[in-house]
């Protein structure tokens, strides 16, 4: 499991705006109770173009609680700029570890 102590949180102010390379990033989001019913991860996909790999997952089985995922983002850096935006807008708390942003815990 992912130590949340060594993680720092994504400032969406300074992703990059260079469109043009592919890369993957690895993050651990909480996702509210209250997205439960709502497509978040598959937005990510559909509407962003991105492929979405759930490394890992903390679900409790009766919908009341948030939902931690660790996930690896791929896609072209813009996509992937444009879905964290898209998930700090929805108010969704991301990490990514602070020394290595392309991969690697």
């Amino acid at each position: 499991m992912i130590s949340v102590e060594s993680l720092e949180p994504i400032d969406p102010n300074q992703l990059s705006s260079d469109g043009r390379h592919r890369g993957h990033v690895r993050l651990r989001v909480r996702i509210p109770a209250e997205y439960r019913q709502d497509p978040v991860l598959s937005v990510l996909i559909t509407q962003y173009g991105l492929t979405v790999n759930i490394l890992a997952a903390q679900l409790s089985g009766q919908g009341t609680d948030s939902g931690w995922f660790d996930l690896e983002l791929k896609g072209a850096t813009e996509q992937i700029n444009n879905g964290i935006l898209h998930l700090n807008d929805l108010g969704v708390e991301i990490w990514q570890e602070s020394d290595n942003h392309d991969g690697g815990w």
